[in-house]
């Protein structure tokens, strides 16, 4: 049975259970009803009324201005809600014709389904974009054969991590550059009540990104690629000897105590802002949750060294190209819409659309980002990203949104101690073999 299919049938059962809780269409964004057809917006925008949501709502109005023989229909919903509605959907036979989602493992269901545009015909219809408005690398992130392209590059990001030197000259420590030194700082912090490290494990969030920045400094980005493409096993030395680092970190008190409830993106910012933590290690959509006074008193710096690291973190921080614009291949081809479509999508991949995009991470596209209002620590982790270069998340080289889960949750589950490090890798290979089955 192939995936796409598997997906369908694993997620119909939920359908009814759902469809109760998820917030379906942002408010007052239906279209009325146009004589050419229907086009159908997914979003993680919510809220239309600011930020990116706002750049995005005067795109829709413009849009339902020039076409109103067009019914244009928006739906929003945050982050994993929009995951969440997206499985209802796919399971229903009920695709949103444009979808701001995830990556090729997310959208893999979809592809294999055969419902997805191959968006070189997009680049071909429009006078707006050009290929070389995103760089190869964006391009080959949505690629499974580098020559057909399932999406368009919307967005990357890139780890960094924030020290708090008032707390680091308070104690008299210099921000820790090797894991033994990293242990030693820890345990006086803790005993002082501040957390050495604020990265709690929610859904996964934020510990993976963590996860995946020990794991490169003893494995390879290339090894990563062979296991996406089933040609090498997660179940591996270098997995084990990561989660045995995390759970040496975890018993001495690097994180959290709570990892579960300090999970997630908003509660390690806030413990950092508090001046309850050392370090945290942050993505690019945190970077205007941190407040101006914690940033006054931070350095953004390297990873220490692992135990057995044979890559500097130096040379790399984890990142990569995270979010998308899919578009539905059947509409796109309906006569009815196609013009339509068109000046839609060129719209959500104007350099206006992009500019709003450093409001949460760093654009795909090809802008000049000195000509934009963005905050001091945003140039500092742009550029400390340039400098570094990046690797892939994990979860991103998952084969399905099922294993992505399950890798997920064992990431939690490593945060607060409950699996073993065998049993860890075990668990993660087992999922992404049945993804292949």
């Amino acid at each position: 049975m192939k995936r796409g299919r598997k997906l369908v049938v694993v997620y119909a059962a939920a359908v009814l259970a759902l469809m109760l809780t998820l917030p379906v269409c942002a408010g007052g964004q239906q279209g009325k009803q146009g004589t050419g057809g229907t086009i159908r917006v997914a979003t993680q925008f919510p809220d239309l009324t600011e930020g990116i949501g706002l750049t995005a709502d005067k795109i829709f109005q413009k849009f339902r201005a020039e076409h109103p023989e067009i019914d244009l229909q928006v739906e929003g919903a945050p982050g994993d809600a929009l995951r969440d509605k997206i499985k209802i959907d796919l399971a229903a036979g009920n695709l949103p014709d444009v979808i701001y989602y995830w990556g090729l493992s997310s959208l893999n269901p979809m592809v294999e389904a055969g419902l997805l545009l191959d968006v070189s015909k997009y680049i071909e219809d429009s006078d707006a974009v050009d290929w070389d408005d995103w760089g190869p690398d964006a391009w080959a992130e949505v690629s499974t054969d580098g020559e057909r392209y399932w999406a368009i590059p919307v967005q990357y990001f890139t780890d960094y991590v924030l020290a708090n030197t008032e707390l680091f000259d308070k104690y008299g420590f210099e921000i820790p550059e090797t894991y033994d030194e990293l242990i030693s700082v820890s345990q006086v912090f803790a005993d002082n009540g501040i957390i050495p490290m604020s990265v709690g494990s929610k859904g996964g969030n934020p510990s993976h990104f963590f996860f995946a920045e020990v794991w490169y400094q003893l494995g390879s980005q290339e090894y990563m690629r062979d296991v996406t493409a089933g040609n090498a096993s997660y179940n591996c030395p270098e997995t084990i000897r990561t989660a045995e680092i995390i759970l040496d970190m975890a018993k001495n008190r690097v994180f959290p105590a709570d990892p579960i409830g300090s999970g997630d993106f908003g509660p390690p910012v806030a413990l950092y802002n508090e001046g309850k933590a050392a370090m945290i290690v942050a993505q690019t959509w945190m970077i205007r949750q941190f407040k101006q006074d914690i940033v006054d008193k931070s350095k953004i710096t390297d990873m220490p060294t692992m135990p057995g690291s044979v890559t500097d973190p130096k040379t790399f921080t984890v990142g990569g190209y995270n979010n998308t614009w899919a578009i539905k291949a059947k509409q796109y081809d309906n006569p009815a819409t196609h013009d339509g479509f068109v000046d839609l999508l060129d719209g959500l991949t104007s350099d206006e659309f992009f500019a709003a995009v450093t409001q949460w991470a760093l654009p795909a596209k090809k802008i000049d980002l000195g000509a934009l209002d963005v905050p001091p620590l945003y140039m500092s982790v742009y550029n400390y990203y340039v400098d570094q270069g990046t690797r892939n998340m994990h979860w991103g080289h998952m084969p399905d949104p099922i294993s992505q889960e399950v890798f997920s949750t064992a990431m939690d589950e490593l945060w607060t101690q409950n699996i073993t490090p065998k049993a860890f890798a075990e668990k993660i290979q087992a999922s992404i073999d049945d993804a292949r089955r």
